[in-house]
């Protein structure tokens, strides 16, 4: 997922910046398109399981600052299975 460019994500401003769900290492990770600089992304009060997908949210209703990720079944019966979470973006844009 393309996040936007600029200082505030931790690049250099102007740089493209990428956001990604790191499915083995449970969390969201944001990093350069040249793949350095990685930098996990702070998600307060939520734990991952299986984060499969991030997507920005668009339409009515959706907080167009947030990005929505979705979780495929959890591992063990106390995880929870196919939720979709937000996670503000607020703190890495410009």
């Amino acid at each position: 997922l393309k996040v936007f460019s600029g200082a505030g994500a931790g690049g250099p401003a102007g740089e493209t910046m990428l956001l990604g769900c790191d499915w083995t290492g449970k969390k969201l990770q944001l990093f350069r398109a040249d793949g350095s600089s990685v930098r996990t992304v702070e998600t307060p009060g939520i734990d991952m399981y299986q984060p499969t997908s991030v997507r920005w949210g668009k339409g009515p209703g959706f907080d167009p600052r947030s990005v929505y990720v979705t979780e495929g079944g959890g591992g063990t019966t106390h995880q929870s299975k196919r939720r979709v979470f937000q996670v503000s973006m607020e703190p890495y844009l410009d």
